[in-house]
């Protein structure tokens, strides 16, 4: 019998979110819509091994989420294939259905971690919703959208910790923030006021370190680094020789920050202005 045409793209998911500069979260009804045809594709019993496998190629490229799993019950028709007979389509189906599980544990870690500092349920589902669409806009948790997924929330973690007036928790349990819109906000909304008033008092006496000549600093002045503390631009770094790799010692740039004299070393939660 003849094959089953599969839907038709132009172009693929992501090629279109990256030239159109949007997150996933637009396209959530073009997701389910399509995964929803290719999930109604799958259950036909006229398909070959060939249209099976471009059908799970094509699921690939879509960022499923445990919403897109409940509303089109993806998951658990890729799962039936996980025994096919042909070894290729078996592995392909095991492969997409394990990549589904380790996202959606590592987003309930996420999710979990935040309700163990005091988040409600509520609020910490919408503060890991609004996360993961800052820190991976396509939608897809990997390469560079993990490492920043992952910064992220360690710093709304460490905020948490904070205690007193006008704290994180205390914002959150007020609604004086939006859990949606936490990652994206600085740290100096995200301090209770003895924090604040702590930062401001270190600021100003390294500022007049600064003016002094008393804080120290090596190496060459730039603005090319922000500051994650202060979010100033008037840093200096320096290079220095550590580890060894391949017989050659690998660099480690620190900057240091002239504005309040937090230092860091370059890749830790930091980045060039303007990227």
């Amino acid at each position: 019998s003849a094959d089953v045409p599969l839907p038709k793209k132009s172009r693929s998911f992501q090629e279109h979110a990256k030239e159109e500069g949007l997150h996933s979260g637009l396209f959530r009804t073009e997701i389910l819509r399509e995964v929803a045809v290719l999930c109604h594709f799958l259950q036909k019993p006229t398909n070959t091994v060939s249209t099976i496998l471009a059908a799970l190629d094509k699921l690939e490229d879509y960022p499923i989420d445990q919403q897109v799993l409940e509303k089109t019950g993806i998951g658990v028709q890729v799962a039936t294939f996980k025994k096919h007979a042909n070894s290729a389509v078996a592995s392909r189906a095991t492969s997409l259905i394990g990549s589904w599980k380790a996202e959606k544990q590592h987003r309930d870690t996420v999710r979990k971690g935040f309700i163990q500092k005091g988040v409600t349920k509520r609020a910490a589902k919408e503060m890991e919703e609004g996360l993961f669409n800052f820190a991976c806009p396509l939608g897809i948790l990997e390469g560079e959208g993990i490492r920043e997924y992952k910064r992220q929330y360690t710093r709304l973690s460490t905020h948490l910790r904070g205690k007193g007036t006008g704290c994180l928790l205390e914002k959150l349990a007020n609604r004086l923030v939006d859990p949606h819109a936490v990652a994206v906000l600085p740290d100096s909304m995200l301090m209770s006021e003895d924090q604040q008033q702590r930062e401001r008092e270190d600021r100003e006496e390294n500022l007049r370190a600064v003016i002094s000549g008393r804080l120290d600093h090596e190496g060459t002045v730039t603005d090319q680094y922000v500051c994650l503390k202060c979010e100033g631009t008037r840093t200096s770094y320096r290079e220095s020789q550590t580890g060894w790799h391949n017989d050659q010692q690998d660099p480690t740039i620190r900057v240091q920050c002239l504005d309040c004299g937090f230092s860091w070393k370059e890749g830790d939660d930091h980045g060039l202005a303007g990227s």
